[in-house]
């Protein structure tokens, strides 16, 4: 998915329950891209698709599929015609998945801490106790920073009359930013006329501001921690992306066997000896983390990496125990939970029906992984906030982004910095 350079949107357009794409000029951003396309014709697209597919086979970028007779690494398939998605569209949807993300991290921050939402009824209980994700030996945990989720994916599927609606929440280890920066590289080689029209937003700074994210997460005030990439191993299906980014972020990618645990603190073994360990990127479930507190069966984890985190010696992001907001059924809840945590209004939501029946209606269209990471807090005096905007009340609609509204109320916008990349699920 490309986002063209556009001019901002006002919401009055969208409180009316009119689709995104009212007023966008989605039209002449999809025309010029496809005028590029047809200047080419049909027998060079398909010469450049079969392109891509060789640099996709030449880079071995995969995707690890389990099967009947177990796995194979089949390479990555990339359409190469892009769907276009105006600036001002982008604008609304990157609003409410940056609210959406920072109401899962208080959410989760109350859950593992005070538990208010608990105590005031906000949520029932047995939906929190009752469930598997819920990990009890992660209660009371101090999170440096107090960020939980500082990595954030979820999947959107985009329907025909151009509304967006939330299929499921990643927040464990959410995957797909290696992929759509290796899906930008590809198009901008075998399609440079097309890229060139469209004029998409640039992801130069993807990479640098992920490193920034990470070196926050450091207990430790160092200007240069040691991060590893804690992998699951090579039968996982995502793990040409974690080389990936351990190869471009300068970090070591290691798996459970290639740290231990001494002291409290978590160390890697190289061949000089043991060396200290800050920060860890986990693409590892939340239970296969630690064998010693959570499943004993797992081969994956570190034993005794929940004491480390206990002690605040190493940070660990996602937080242990995210997995709690990917609970389908938390959904319904959130517009409450929205007013009283966050104190703001709630704009993403599940439409009635549930993720069955959008699940059922995106297998018949395209559905988009969204990739979201937060930089470090700035001071108040650095802090750039868009101008507040005034919502008005608007027809309800069930595959709306937004939750209907009933009065008027202020938005207060995300600061800028927040950086979101789409790629092809």
């Amino acid at each position: 998915m490309i986002q063209s350079t556009d001019s901002q949107l006002s919401f009055a357009q969208i409180s009316n329950g009119f689709p995104f794409t009212s007023g966008l000029r989605a039209e002449s951003d999809s025309e010029a891209a496809l005028r590029s396309l047809e200047s080419l014709g049909r027998e060079e697209i398909a010469e450049r698709a079969e392109t891509a597919r060789r640099i996709i086979r030449e880079q071995g970028v995969t995707c690890h599929v389990i099967g009947e007779w177990g796995g194979e690494d089949r390479p990555w398939e990339l359409d190469i015609l892009p769907m276009v998605l105006p600036a001002k569209e982008w604008q609304i949807l990157e609003t409410g998945i940056v609210q959406r993300a920072r109401l899962l991290n208080a959410l989760l921050k109350d859950l593992y801490g005070s538990q208010t939402s608990l105590r005031n009824g906000w949520l029932p209980s047995p939906l929190v106790y009752a469930n598997p994700q819920f990990l009890r030996n992660c209660h009371g945990i101090e999170i440096h920073g107090g960020n939980h989720l500082p990595f954030y994916a979820v999947d959107l599927a985009h329907s025909p009359e151009g509304h967006w609606s939330v299929i499921a929440d990643r927040a464990q280890t959410p995957s797909g930013l290696g992929f759509s920066l290796e899906n930008r590289a590809i198009l901008s080689r075998v399609l440079p006329e097309v890229m060139q029209s469209v004029q998409p937003r640039s992801l130069v700074g993807v990479l640098p501001l992920l490193r920034e994210a990470l070196v926050a997460l450091s207990p430790q005030s160092w200007e240069n921690p040691t991060i590893v990439v804690l992998t699951p191993g090579q039968r996982n299906e995502s793990y040409f992306e974690h080389t990936y980014l351990a190869r471009m972020l300068g970090f070591t990618l290691v798996e459970g066997e290639d740290l231990t645990v001494r002291d409290h603190r978590v160390y890697i073994k190289t061949l000089e000896g043991l060396r200290s360990v800050d920060v860890i990127l986990r693409r590892v479930s939340d239970a296969f983390c630690d064998p010693l507190e959570l499943r004993g069966d797992s081969l994956l984890g570190v034993p005794g990496l929940l004491e480390a985190v206990r002690a605040g010696n190493v940070s660990v992001g996602n937080a242990l125990g995210c997995g709690l907001a990917e609970t389908p059924a938390l959904n319904p809840f959130l517009p409450c939970a929205c007013n009283f945590l966050a104190k703001n209004y709630c704009f993403l939501h599940l439409p009635p029906g549930g993720a069955a029946v959008l699940r059922h209606s995106a297998m018949q269209r395209k559905t988009w992984i969204v990739w979201l990471f937060a930089p470090p807090s700035r001071s108040k005096a650095r802090r750039q906030v868009s101008p507040r905007r005034n919502l008005e009340r608007w027809k309800p609609n069930s595959t709306n982004l937004l939750t209907p509204g009933l009065r008027k109320r202020k938005l207060s916008s995300h600061p800028h910095g927040f950086l979101i990349a789409i790629t092809h699920a």
